[in-house]
């Protein structure tokens, strides 16, 4: 079996990992990137193959915009490598769909893509949740939307609703899929725990309470350090976030501000890390919380800090935005949005009741089997082979 793969999140050569593990369980892929990306920070040149990457081409993009980008020569490639399948790590409606899905039907391949959405994309909805000004670029991205679906033979969506969506928008196959995590990073790590634990000062009585992720209105931070306020008089708790320049936005400066307000200064422990460091630092927390909060543009779409967490045996709270509800291990670990009085309800339960060593271990393979890049890798090999 022939893939050829299309992936801009590839240009980090963390995020090949799904590729590699097919490549190793047989399926002969081609991965193609851009071979230069811009992500909003200045363009970058993209990190030539590893060695334990499968075959790998790099082409121009004509531009670095996800839905109107497409790889130069990319339709000639497909004509020569006549693959069996053709994968576009990218949602449906863009560009790039509509060109890899008309060159898969003159190859007589097969075409597949990928889609995060869960919110209505025809131009009706989103008029409704983001006012006019909206539908100009609405419209465009429904009829990409329109012009792929005559050309897709699957679609993945990684939630619930993407599923009732695209199935209502008369996708031929829609099949969820986790985005998945590796799990040889992301493990419960006794040694970790400790050393991070002791290098940051934490008792060992002290429960580590933990937010990891964007620091944005969208992921409700805010209401994170509201709860907190109401359990200053818990002595027994620490909140571990990521480090962040309150000059880089206005919601830092908020968020800084709540803190101050709170005078929960002496119990946050700053962190830096990057994305294999921050297992270590997963494993030295005790309860991790994702509180996203619903906006007109966007629901939670996955929350990959559940399954990572969760994976290293913590108890992960989430909020009721989206999709981390459909992950969670245990469903009273989800608390209505934007609720703080009902986070910090959850907060006391799950500082009385620390987990036992059984409960991790059990945790962390309810989220291996579930949503590991095992699990993806098997679920892919599975449609390929239909």
């Amino acid at each position: 079996m022939k893939l050829l793969a299309v992936s801009t999140s590839c240009i980090n050569p963390v995020n090949r990992e799904l590729y590699r593990r097919l490549n190793q369980s047989g399926v002969e892929v081609l991965l193609v990137v851009p071979d230069r990306w811009n992500l909003g920070k200045g363009t970058i040149e993209t990190p030539k193959g590893l060695s334990q990457d499968p075959q790998m081409l790099f082409l121009p993009p004509t531009s670095y915009h996800h839905r109107l980008y497409k790889l130069i020569g990319v339709e000639k490639l497909i004509a020569t490598e006549k693959p069996d399948v053709i994968y576009l790590e990218g949602d449906p409606a863009s560009r790039m769909s509509r060109v890899m899905g008309l060159a898969a039907k003159q190859t007589n391949a097969r075409f597949w893509a990928i889609s995060c959405e869960n919110l209505p994309q025809d131009p009706l909805s989103v008029m409704k949740r983001e006012g006019l000004k909206a539908v100009p670029s609405a419209i465009v991205k429904y009829w990409l939307l329109l012009q792929s679906r005559k050309v897709t033979d699957r679609l993945f969506v990684i939630n619930d609703e993407g599923k009732r969506l695209f199935d209502n928008y008369g996708f031929k196959q829609v099949s969820k899929t986790p985005l998945g995590f590796n799990e040889n990073i992301f493990k419960i790590d006794l040694e970790a725990r400790r050393r991070i634990r002791r290098a940051l000062k934490i008792e060992d009585d002290e429960h580590v309470i933990a937010y990891f992720g964007r620091m944005v209105f969208e992921k409700g931070v805010h209401v994170l350090i509201e709860a907190l306020a109401q359990l200053k008089a818990n002595p027994a708790w620490r909140l571990m976030v990521d480090d962040f320049d309150i000059y880089q936005s206005p919601y830092l400066k908020e968020v800084k501000m709540l803190i101050e307000k709170h005078q929960l200064e002496k119990r946050v422990i700053y962190i830096h890390a990057n994305h294999t460091e921050i297992a270590d630092y997963m494993n030295a927390s005790d309860i991790v919380v994702l509180p996203s909060v619903s906006t007109k543009k966007w629901v939670e779409q996955y929350g990959r800090v559940v399954p990572e967490a969760m994976s290293c045996g913590k108890t992960v709270l989430a909020s009721s935005s989206g999709a981390p509800k459909e992950m969670v291990f245990n469903k009273e670990w989800v608390f209505r949005e934007n609720d703080a009085a009902g986070l910090r309800n959850l907060l006391v339960e799950a500082m009385k009741t620390p987990h036992q060593k059984s409960t991790a271990e059990e945790i962390h393979t309810y989220t291996t089997e579930n949503f590991g890049l095992n699990r993806q890798v098997a679920l892919f090999i599975d449609s390929l082979e239909k």
